[in-house]
């Protein structure tokens, strides 16, 4: 007997008990992420203000200096107004830095959904790239490689201020890159976590959805065999037997014979159109 179809759920669902706590701990963390992202973009425009406003730039050669330039044909110094377009590196480098984050903490707010698992998956791409983005540069910072001097001169006057804080707090420095470094890396394991529960919830909802179809293709398929096998009542042959007076036997076996007749008189109209004589004629 075929049995009605029980509600379908909507999609997979997470039954693991630490799914919780883990999408609670992701959520602290990727905020976290979005202050220290707002906090850099912030430091972005802040810098850029003060850069265009404060006269950080060399000041422009004054008329006798240009006038003594051309008088002994040296060439004079760049205006203000000109860059070579690498004065403004650390500007750019925060702000890079800033938006890497605020993508991180993005994809991973939505991610924590179970039918956001791709997002989520994403979010560990993004999250590996800027750990080890971070990794190297902690290790040129922290070596006793000669890369300052190679580092071009920036001209908002931040990078130096920065470069002397480094300097007169490398203890302090290195122990607070460590842990930025280790809270992200924990970060990025709960979120491994996280995803293969929500990975493995949706293999087991295809399972069921497919095992579903299968039982009710075989309970469709029973229906079927048993309403035109005539092995019990129904309404189609309660029709037929109270209009024509037949069973569906009966009823079966006067629709073959009637579509014997009728090819019968097809074959016999053909014959004769052909000029042969029709079947049974001497």
């Amino acid at each position: 007997m075929y049995t009605p179809l029980p509600a379908r759920e909507g999609g997979p669902v997470t039954r693991n008990p630490l799914a919780a706590p883990l999408r609670g701990t992701l959520r602290v963390f990727n905020a976290a992420l979005a202050v220290v992202s707002l906090s850099l973009l912030a430091s972005t425009l802040y810098m850029y203000i003060v850069y265009h406003r404060t006269g950080l730039l060399p000041p422009a050669p004054t008329p006798s200096e240009t006038f003594k330039h051309l008088k002994l044909m040296e060439p004079a110094p760049p205006p203000a107004s000109i860059d070579d377009g690498n004065t403004l590196w650390f500007l750019w480098l925060v702000g890079s830095f800033g938006a890497i984050f605020l993508a991180v903490a993005s994809s991973g707010m939505v991610g924590l959904q179970p039918e956001n698992r791709q997002r989520l998956f994403m979010h560990i791409i993004l999250l590996t790239g800027l750990i080890l983005t971070e990794v190297a540069v902690l290790i040129v910072l922290f070596t006793d490689d000669p890369w300052r001097e190679k580092i071009p001169e920036d001209l908002t006057g931040f990078w130096p201020l920065v470069e002397n804080f480094i300097d007169k707090n490398t203890r302090v420095v290195k122990l607070a890159a460590l842990a930025a470094i280790g809270a992200q890396l924990a970060g990025l394991g709960a979120s491994c976590w996280l995803h293969s529960m929500y990975q493995s919830a949706y293999e087991d909802w295809i399972d069921g959805v497919e095992a579903e179809e299968t039982r009710v293709q075989q309970e469709l398929g029973r229906a079927a065999e048993q309403a035109y096998a005539g092995s019990g009542p129904s309404s189609w042959q309660s029709r037929i037997r109270g209009k024509y007076g037949l069973n569906s036997k009966e009823w079966e076996a006067t629709a073959l014979a009637a579509a014997a007749v009728q090819q019968e008189g097809l074959v016999d109209e053909g014959r004769r159109r052909s000029g042969l004589p029709e079947i049974g004629t001497p």
